[in-house]
């Protein structure tokens, strides 16, 4: 039982398309440590975590969703 609202919206399709300017980016900084597609990690986390997201007006939607959160990442890199 997640204590974290997770897949809120399963109307919200995942179009990979969409990423096409932020893949560079993504698959440096955001690349799935279990799977050589990285597209289908960021499917999952679209699908669990960005259909949660959407009230927030930064992160309404597919690409500002991952842009966002790739300007938060950079921002904040917590692995340095």
């Amino acid at each position: 039982n997640s204590s974290t609202p997770e897949f809120c919206n399963r109307t919200l399709r995942y179009n990979a398309t969409t990423l096409g300017p932020l893949v560079p980016q993504l698959d440096l900084y955001w690349p799935s440590l279990t799977s050589s597609n990285n597209n289908i990690f960021w499917k999952h986390e679209w699908q669990k975590h960005g259909t949660c997201a959407t009230i927030v007006p930064e992160l309404d939607g597919l690409y500002n969703f991952f842009n966002e959160t790739l300007t938060l990442y950079l921002k904040y890199n917590i692995t340095e």
